[in-house]
């Protein structure tokens, strides 16, 4: 008998879908959301990575004209979120949420997976890091952030 014990499996946080089906969560209730152009929130992502910062689950949406990321972010951000480029939900929205595992396309999918049942992105951080990426996109300088 060995007196090793198996680690325990990671559970979820409570608001993340089990099972194979997305299922449409209320918005400021565990979180808000932060939506963002792909090519600019996958390069956002780069830049929280690279400055250490906390960086929450996000969410990649292919439908649309565009693919758009979903940033988890505290409840209460988008009621003074004003980022161009970007579009805050907050109380009385609705986004569709995949399931825990999923996270690999074809689809809607976990770009960034949950790490914690309390892990978001900051605000300030991701303002800075899409700030940066947007300047980037437009490659001019007065945009980037310090």
């Amino acid at each position: 008998m060995s007196d090793v014990n198996p680690a325990p499996h990671a559970r979820p946080p409570r608001w993340m879908p089990i099972g194979e089906e997305s299922e449409l969560c209320s918005v400021g209730v565990w979180w808000d959301v932060v939506r963002a152009e792909e090519a600019v929130g996958s390069r956002a992502i780069e830049i929280l990575r690279a400055r250490n910062e906390p960086l929450g689950p996000v969410i990649m949406d292919f439908g649309g004209a565009e693919p758009r990321l979903y940033f988890l972010v505290p409840v209460g951000t988008a009621s003074t979120w004003s980022e161009p480029g970007t579009v805050a939900l907050g109380q009385n929205c609705h986004v569709v949420v995949p399931p825990a595992d999923t996270t690999k396309p074809p689809g809607m999918h976990w770009y960034v997976p949950a790490s914690g049942p309390r892990t978001l992105t900051l605000p300030p951080a991701l303002r800075r890091a899409l700030i940066q990426a947007r300047g980037e996109q437009r490659g001019t300088a007065e945009e980037t952030a310090p």
